[in-house]
């Protein structure tokens, strides 16, 4: 696995645990949040 690869692995990952994380800390929060980005 080349190290950019593994970078863009890694960011993926972060970027959907701090969603996710912020999806559980306010649920309306987050509904609101996908239903924009569904329409963007």
């Amino acid at each position: 696995m080349s190290p950019v690869t593994f970078g863009q692995i890694l960011i993926l990952f972060y970027v959907t645990m701090d969603e996710w994380l912020y999806f559980k800390e306010d649920m309306n929060d987050g509904f609101i949040y996908l239903n924009l980005v569904n329409l963007a």
